[in-house]
């Protein structure tokens, strides 16, 4: 958080952070210290990992996941 506020004071150009971005207090702390995204691949292919024996419940679960991280970036964007 802090250096996404270090950089953004040097430069006006999109930031998006990707490093330990998993759960949705992780994205509203980003993108309230001035980020522009958050980047949670590795969030999703953690769910992959574990269900890909389940189609069905891996797909639930990436919607859950998604629709709880899109739910925590309401408010926080520019």
């Amino acid at each position: 958080v802090d250096l996404v506020r270090r950089v953004r004071r040097h430069i006006n150009l999109p930031i998006a952070v990707g490093f330990g971005i998993s759960k949705p207090d992780h994205v509203q702390r980003v993108l309230k210290a001035g980020s522009d995204g958050a980047i949670v691949a590795s969030a999703l292919l953690d769910l992959i990992d574990r269900y890909h024996d389940n189609r069905e419940l891996m797909l639930k679960e990436m919607g859950r996941r998604c629709e709880a991280l899109k739910k925590a970036s309401r408010g926080c964007l520019k």
